[in-house]
């Protein structure tokens, strides 16, 4: 197996037209490329290395109809690498899994699933399959035609697109975009402005700390919970679905040093705003 010595870390550019990639971050100083158990060392990847630069490429399909069959020859590999290296990946069919913090990330697919652990900044692509990643340190670009995106925590700011499939932010410190055609969307807890769009799908921001708050859906619900002591500013309209505050005078008024506005519109969808109540022992 390729073993390559990168005390100062490595920038590694991954390219397998068929195939999956474990990538494995720690505190180590060298780089370890090697094929899935039981394969062929020879099984048709190609690694080089120069200058911090590692190069991993896969096996071309014989052609290309073959490769749109999914008939291809198929790569599974694993890469050891230290803790912060930087990682660019595509693949045509495959996905791309990491565990350990990695540095800047940039993933493409075309179909394949998208599952890391703690990115610096981050940009995802993928035409079809569900993106999950748990910590983004780092401003966060991610993209996806169809599937499941879930994000647990971006510190930084975030354009998230999801044409068709839920959308799920846990935690953003930053400035929030996410639009979506038949998609619901669903966001943690936010700490700057966010502008949430969608078509058909449902808007649910279970804590807007502060900021402002644009959110728009033509025929899904959109709700949102405020903290209790911020003031907050509501504008609120749905010409055919319930609108309702449940925010009172007090709450209203709230804390002048802790301002948050909150525009909600929907067509056919009902609105609702409410108290933010963090549960016992949160």
């Amino acid at each position: 197996m390729p073993t390559f010595s990168t005390p100062g870390g490595v920038s590694v550019t991954v390219n397998l037209p068929i195939g999956d990639l474990l990538l494995v971050a720690s505190d180590r100083t060298d780089t370890v490329v090697q094929p899935h158990a039981g394969e062929d060392d020879s099984a048709g990847l190609r690694v080089s290395y120069a200058d911090g630069r590692l190069v991993v490429d896969g096996p071309q399909p014989r052609n290309g109809f073959a490769s749109w069959l999914g008939f291809g020859e198929s790569i599974t590999a694993r890469i050891d690498l230290p803790e912060g290296s930087c990682v660019r990946g595509v693949a045509l069919e495959g996905g791309f899994r990491s565990m350990g913090r990695l540095g800047e990330c940039t993933f493409r697919t075309d179909y394949g699933e998208i599952v890391l652990d703690e990115t610096g900044p981050l940009t995802v692509t993928t035409d079809s399959g569900d993106i999950a990643v748990r910590h983004v340190v780092g401003d966060a670009e991610v993209t996806s035609d169809s599937g499941v995106i879930q994000i647990k925590k971006i510190h930084g700011s975030a354009t998230v697109t999801n044409e068709y499939g839920e959308t799920e932010i846990g935690e953003i410190t930053g400035v929030l975009h996410v639009h979506g055609r038949d998609s619901d969307i669903l966001v943690g807890r936010t700490h700057g402005d966010i502008e949430a769009y969608s078509e058909s799908g449902d808007i649910r921001i279970s804590e807007a700390a502060r900021g402002t708050v644009n959110t728009m859906s033509d025929s899904g619900s959109i709700e949102i919970s405020v903290p209790q002591d911020a003031a907050v500013a509501v504008d609120l309209e749905s010409p055919n679905g319930r609108v309702r505050n449940l925010l009172d005078r007090s709450e209203t008024a709230g804390q002048p040093d802790r301002s948050i506005s909150v525009r909600a519109r929907s067509h056919h969808g009902d609105i609702t705003i409410t108290p933010f109540r963090p549960r016992p022992g949160t």
